[in-house]
Protein backbone atom coordinates (compact mmCIF):
# COMPACT_ATOMS: atom_id res chain seq x y z
CA UNK A 1 0.00 0.00 0.00
CA UNK A 2 1.33 3.59 -1.39
CA UNK A 3 1.47 5.91 1.79
CA UNK A 4 -0.74 8.42 -0.47
CA UNK A 5 -3.11 5.75 0.14
CA UNK A 6 -3.33 6.50 3.68
CA UNK A 7 -4.58 9.96 3.41
CA UNK A 8 -7.92 10.61 4.85
CA UNK A 9 -7.33 8.14 7.62
CA UNK A 10 -7.40 9.86 11.21
CA UNK A 11 -4.37 8.51 12.54
CA UNK A 12 -5.24 9.66 16.34
CA UNK A 13 -2.00 11.52 18.05
CA UNK A 14 0.02 10.28 21.59
CA UNK A 15 -2.05 11.79 23.98
CA UNK A 16 0.15 12.66 27.42
CA UNK A 17 -0.87 12.32 30.73
CA UNK A 18 -0.42 15.27 32.76
CA UNK A 19 -0.13 15.10 37.02
CA UNK A 20 0.00 16.87 40.05
CA UNK A 21 1.12 16.70 43.80
CA UNK A 22 1.13 19.31 46.23
CA UNK A 23 2.71 18.77 49.48
CA UNK A 24 3.09 20.82 52.40
CA UNK A 25 6.41 21.42 54.46
CA UNK A 26 5.42 20.84 57.45
CA UNK A 27 1.53 19.70 58.13
CA UNK A 28 1.31 21.71 61.41
CA UNK A 29 3.31 24.98 62.52
CA UNK A 30 2.75 27.68 65.45
CA UNK A 31 0.99 30.81 64.10
CA UNK A 32 3.93 33.20 63.07
CA UNK A 33 6.08 31.20 61.60
CA UNK A 34 5.94 30.28 57.50
CA UNK A 35 3.81 28.32 55.76
CA UNK A 36 5.11 26.14 52.73
CA UNK A 37 3.60 24.40 49.79
CA UNK A 38 5.65 22.85 47.29
CA UNK A 39 4.29 21.89 43.84
CA UNK A 40 5.48 19.56 41.39
CA UNK A 41 3.49 19.07 37.55
CA UNK A 42 5.37 16.07 35.85
CA UNK A 43 4.28 14.25 31.92
CA UNK A 44 4.03 10.97 32.31
CA UNK A 45 3.84 10.78 28.49
CA UNK A 46 3.73 9.56 26.10
CA UNK A 47 4.53 12.42 23.91
CA UNK A 48 5.13 16.24 24.29
CA UNK A 49 1.66 17.98 26.81
CA UNK A 50 0.94 21.50 24.72
CA UNK A 51 -0.31 24.30 26.47
CA UNK A 52 0.46 23.32 30.02
CA UNK A 53 -1.50 25.54 32.86
CA UNK A 54 -1.29 25.20 36.83
CA UNK A 55 -3.67 27.25 38.68
CA UNK A 56 -4.03 27.32 42.33
CA UNK A 57 -6.78 30.03 44.77
CA UNK A 58 -4.35 29.84 47.50
CA UNK A 59 -5.31 30.13 51.53
CA UNK A 60 -5.26 34.23 51.87
CA UNK A 61 -2.79 36.91 50.97
CA UNK A 62 0.85 37.46 51.23
CA UNK A 63 2.26 34.24 49.10
CA UNK A 64 5.56 34.44 47.84
CA UNK A 65 7.04 31.98 44.64
CA UNK A 66 10.30 30.26 45.28
CA UNK A 67 12.31 30.34 42.92
CA UNK A 68 10.78 32.98 40.79
CA UNK A 69 9.63 30.91 37.78
CA UNK A 70 6.78 31.31 35.24
CA UNK A 71 4.24 32.04 37.49
CA UNK A 72 2.26 34.99 38.37
CA UNK A 73 0.38 35.61 41.61
CA UNK A 74 -2.22 37.72 41.37
CA UNK A 75 -3.52 39.43 44.57
CA UNK A 76 -7.63 39.50 45.40
CA UNK A 77 -9.47 38.31 48.66
CA UNK A 78 -7.31 35.23 48.04
CA UNK A 79 -3.72 34.69 46.02
CA UNK A 80 -4.11 33.21 42.79
CA UNK A 81 -1.66 31.28 41.32
CA UNK A 82 -1.24 30.96 37.69
CA UNK A 83 1.94 29.46 35.57
CA UNK A 84 1.92 29.34 32.17
CA UNK A 85 4.44 26.37 31.57
CA UNK A 86 3.54 25.26 27.77
CA UNK A 87 5.24 22.33 26.43
CA UNK A 88 6.30 19.76 28.28
CA UNK A 89 8.40 16.80 27.24
CA UNK A 90 8.07 13.50 28.43
CA UNK A 91 11.42 12.56 29.41
CA UNK A 92 14.64 14.72 30.36
CA UNK A 93 14.74 18.18 31.10
CA UNK A 94 11.58 20.12 30.73
CA UNK A 95 9.43 16.77 31.99
CA UNK A 96 8.82 17.73 35.65
CA UNK A 97 8.01 21.66 37.04
CA UNK A 98 8.40 22.64 40.57
CA UNK A 99 7.09 25.62 42.34
CA UNK A 100 7.23 26.55 46.45
CA UNK A 101 4.85 29.21 47.88
CA UNK A 102 5.83 30.44 50.92
CA UNK A 103 4.16 32.87 53.46
CA UNK A 104 4.56 34.13 57.47
CA UNK A 105 1.22 32.76 58.99
CA UNK A 106 -0.55 34.99 61.35
CA UNK A 107 -3.90 34.97 63.89
CA UNK A 108 -6.14 35.13 60.98
CA UNK A 109 -4.79 31.45 59.78
CA UNK A 110 -5.41 29.90 62.97
CA UNK A 111 -6.61 26.46 62.11
CA UNK A 112 -6.67 24.99 58.61
CA UNK A 113 -5.21 25.93 55.71
CA UNK A 114 -6.81 23.80 53.06
CA UNK A 115 -5.42 24.72 49.41
CA UNK A 116 -5.76 22.49 45.77
CA UNK A 117 -3.61 22.91 42.90
CA UNK A 118 -5.24 22.08 39.27
CA UNK A 119 -3.38 21.43 35.86
CA UNK A 120 -4.60 21.47 32.30
CA UNK A 121 -2.96 20.30 29.14
CA UNK A 122 -4.79 21.42 25.62
CA UNK A 123 -3.96 17.71 24.14
CA UNK A 124 -4.39 15.18 27.57
CA UNK A 125 -5.73 12.35 27.15
CA UNK A 126 -9.56 12.63 28.90
CA UNK A 127 -9.44 9.67 30.03
CA UNK A 128 -6.48 10.67 32.28
CA UNK A 129 -7.66 13.57 33.97
CA UNK A 130 -7.73 11.85 37.39
CA UNK A 131 -4.55 12.83 38.86
CA UNK A 132 -5.05 16.73 37.43
CA UNK A 133 -5.46 18.26 41.24
CA UNK A 134 -3.90 17.37 44.67
CA UNK A 135 -4.55 18.95 47.80
CA UNK A 136 -2.72 19.66 50.83
CA UNK A 137 -3.63 21.43 54.18
CA UNK A 138 -1.11 23.12 57.16
CA UNK A 139 -2.77 22.81 60.68
CA UNK A 140 -1.71 26.56 62.31
CA UNK A 141 -1.72 25.97 65.97
CA UNK A 142 -2.62 29.66 68.04
CA UNK A 143 -2.06 28.35 71.75
CA UNK A 144 -3.14 30.49 74.37
CA UNK A 145 -0.99 30.35 77.91
CA UNK A 146 -2.27 31.77 80.89
CA UNK A 147 0.86 31.43 83.68
CA UNK A 148 0.40 32.54 87.57
CA UNK A 149 3.50 32.81 89.28
CA UNK A 150 4.24 33.00 93.46
CA UNK A 151 6.72 35.78 94.68
CA UNK A 152 6.89 37.05 98.61
CA UNK A 153 9.26 39.26 100.42
CA UNK A 154 11.52 37.44 101.83
CA UNK A 155 11.43 33.41 101.79
CA UNK A 156 8.95 31.80 103.12
CA UNK A 157 7.40 28.49 103.32
CA UNK A 158 4.06 30.07 102.83
CA UNK A 159 1.52 28.13 100.38
CA UNK A 160 -0.90 30.47 98.69
CA UNK A 161 -4.02 29.10 97.21
CA UNK A 162 -5.51 30.38 94.54
CA UNK A 163 -9.13 29.68 92.99
CA UNK A 164 -9.24 30.12 89.21
CA UNK A 165 -12.44 29.36 86.25
CA UNK A 166 -10.27 28.41 83.41
CA UNK A 167 -11.44 25.23 82.16
CA UNK A 168 -9.02 22.32 81.90
CA UNK A 169 -6.46 24.04 84.53
CA UNK A 170 -6.12 24.19 88.27
CA UNK A 171 -3.29 26.87 89.47
CA UNK A 172 -3.83 25.09 93.25
CA UNK A 173 -1.12 25.91 95.59
CA UNK A 174 1.95 27.64 94.78
CA UNK A 175 5.14 28.74 96.42
CA UNK A 176 7.98 30.50 96.15
CA UNK A 177 10.18 28.46 98.52
CA UNK A 178 13.25 26.92 95.94
CA UNK A 179 12.95 24.03 98.45
CA UNK A 180 9.61 23.70 98.51
CA UNK A 181 8.11 20.48 95.98
CA UNK A 182 4.83 23.52 95.83
CA UNK A 183 5.44 24.68 92.57
CA UNK A 184 6.25 28.48 92.10
CA UNK A 185 3.93 28.83 89.63
CA UNK A 186 1.87 27.08 86.72
CA UNK A 187 1.09 27.43 83.11
CA UNK A 188 -2.14 26.80 81.62
CA UNK A 189 -2.05 25.73 78.01
CA UNK A 190 -4.73 25.57 75.15
CA UNK A 191 -6.68 28.33 77.17
CA UNK A 192 -9.99 29.12 74.45
CA UNK A 193 -10.33 32.59 73.98
CA UNK A 194 -12.45 34.00 76.68
CA UNK A 195 -12.45 35.98 80.09
CA UNK A 196 -11.29 33.67 83.00
CA UNK A 197 -10.61 35.33 87.07
CA UNK A 198 -7.94 33.93 88.62
CA UNK A 199 -8.31 35.00 92.65
CA UNK A 200 -5.67 34.48 95.26
CA UNK A 201 -6.68 33.29 99.36
CA UNK A 202 -4.91 35.42 101.28
CA UNK A 203 -3.43 33.63 104.29
CA UNK A 204 -3.82 34.97 107.69
CA UNK A 205 -1.28 37.85 108.69
CA UNK A 206 -0.15 38.09 104.62
CA UNK A 207 -1.40 40.53 101.94
CA UNK A 208 -1.26 40.81 98.67
CA UNK A 209 0.97 43.72 97.46
CA UNK A 210 0.88 43.43 94.19
CA UNK A 211 -0.42 41.83 90.99
CA UNK A 212 1.82 42.86 87.85
CA UNK A 213 1.03 41.05 84.54
CA UNK A 214 2.76 41.00 81.04
CA UNK A 215 1.32 42.58 77.60
CA UNK A 216 -0.63 40.18 75.85
CA UNK A 217 -3.80 40.09 77.11
CA UNK A 218 -6.34 42.49 78.36
CA UNK A 219 -6.34 42.52 81.78
CA UNK A 220 -8.04 43.64 84.88
CA UNK A 221 -6.59 43.72 88.37
CA UNK A 222 -8.56 44.17 91.85
CA UNK A 223 -6.52 44.44 94.50
CA UNK A 224 -9.52 44.65 97.06
CA UNK A 225 -10.80 41.02 95.59
CA UNK A 226 -7.03 39.66 95.67
CA UNK A 227 -7.83 38.70 92.05
CA UNK A 228 -6.68 39.55 88.26
CA UNK A 229 -9.61 39.00 85.01
CA UNK A 230 -7.86 38.31 82.15
CA UNK A 231 -9.46 38.78 78.58
CA UNK A 232 -7.39 36.79 76.34
CA UNK A 233 -7.84 35.99 72.40
CA UNK A 234 -6.40 32.81 70.14
CA UNK A 235 -2.17 32.72 69.81
CA UNK A 236 -1.90 35.32 73.29
CA UNK A 237 0.08 34.37 76.20
CA UNK A 238 0.44 36.54 79.62
CA UNK A 239 2.02 36.12 83.38
CA UNK A 240 0.57 36.94 85.95
CA UNK A 241 2.65 37.48 88.99
CA UNK A 242 1.14 37.68 92.58
CA UNK A 243 3.12 39.47 95.19
CA UNK A 244 2.83 39.07 98.56
CA UNK A 245 4.12 40.34 101.88
CA UNK A 246 3.92 39.81 105.36
CA UNK A 247 3.84 42.60 107.99
CA UNK A 248 4.74 41.94 111.41
CA UNK A 249 3.89 45.59 112.72
CA UNK A 250 4.26 48.87 111.38
CA UNK A 251 7.32 50.42 113.05
CA UNK A 252 6.26 53.73 114.74
CA UNK A 253 9.24 55.76 114.55
CA UNK A 254 7.94 58.67 116.32
CA UNK A 255 4.68 59.40 117.36
CA UNK A 256 3.62 62.93 116.37
CA UNK A 257 0.53 63.72 117.94
CA UNK A 258 -1.83 62.11 120.39
CA UNK A 259 -5.63 63.01 119.57
CA UNK A 260 -8.06 61.91 121.69
CA UNK A 261 -11.47 62.74 122.14
CA UNK A 262 -12.96 63.62 125.23
CA UNK A 263 -9.27 64.60 126.40
CA UNK A 264 -7.94 61.97 128.77
CA UNK A 265 -6.49 63.02 132.14
CA UNK A 266 -3.16 62.43 131.88
CA UNK A 267 -2.74 61.60 128.36
CA UNK A 268 -1.35 58.54 126.67
CA UNK A 269 2.75 58.72 126.79
CA UNK A 270 3.67 55.49 124.69
CA UNK A 271 2.95 53.27 121.87
CA UNK A 272 3.06 49.79 123.33
CA UNK A 273 1.81 47.75 120.14
CA UNK A 274 0.30 47.57 116.49
CA UNK A 275 -0.55 45.08 115.50
CA UNK A 276 -0.40 43.95 111.49
CA UNK A 277 -2.37 45.52 108.84
CA UNK A 278 -2.34 47.06 105.32
CA UNK A 279 0.17 49.92 105.28
CA UNK A 280 2.49 51.46 102.61
CA UNK A 281 5.71 51.62 102.70
CA UNK A 282 6.28 54.92 104.68
CA UNK A 283 4.15 57.68 105.59
CA UNK A 284 3.22 60.31 108.22
CA UNK A 285 -0.23 61.79 109.12
CA UNK A 286 -2.98 59.87 111.05
CA UNK A 287 -3.88 56.27 110.61
CA UNK A 288 -6.86 54.03 110.62
CA UNK A 289 -8.92 51.31 109.69
CA UNK A 290 -8.02 47.72 110.91
CA UNK A 291 -5.75 49.06 113.57
CA UNK A 292 -5.29 47.71 116.86
CA UNK A 293 -3.37 49.93 119.72
CA UNK A 294 -2.58 49.52 122.61
CA UNK A 295 -1.77 52.72 124.68
CA UNK A 296 -0.61 52.99 128.03
CA UNK A 297 -1.60 55.96 130.16
CA UNK A 298 -0.50 57.50 132.88
CA UNK A 299 -2.83 57.54 135.86
CA UNK A 300 -5.82 58.70 133.73
CA UNK A 301 -7.63 56.40 131.34
CA UNK A 302 -9.92 56.72 128.14
CA UNK A 303 -13.59 56.33 128.36
CA UNK A 304 -15.77 54.64 127.14
CA UNK A 305 -16.82 55.98 123.29
CA UNK A 306 -13.65 57.85 123.36
CA UNK A 307 -12.24 58.06 119.94
CA UNK A 308 -8.16 57.93 119.73
CA UNK A 309 -6.44 58.56 116.68
CA UNK A 310 -2.30 58.95 116.80
CA UNK A 311 -0.88 61.10 114.66
CA UNK A 312 2.77 58.71 113.81
CA UNK A 313 5.89 58.65 111.47
CA UNK A 314 6.08 54.95 110.68
CA UNK A 315 7.43 52.90 108.56
CA UNK A 316 6.56 49.25 107.22
CA UNK A 317 7.61 45.98 109.16
CA UNK A 318 7.80 42.90 106.84
CA UNK A 319 9.10 39.31 107.64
Amino acid sequence: MLLTELRGFDIDPARPDISVGKAAADGTIDFGETASFTIVVANLGPGTATDVVLTDTLPGTGWVEDPDTLCTIAVAANDVLTCNIGSMPDSGEGSTFTVTLERPTTLADCGTLENTALVEASNEDPAELGNNEDSASISVICESTITIRKEVSGTDSQDFSFDDDIPGCNIGTLDDDPTSSTPKSVTCSNVASGEYTIHEDEPSGWFLDDIDCSSGATVDVDMNAESVTIDIEAGESVICTFFNVFPVAPVVTEVLAVQVTPTPTPTPTRVAEVLPTRLPETGDGPISGGFAWLLVFGLGAVGIGSTVILVTRWRRNER
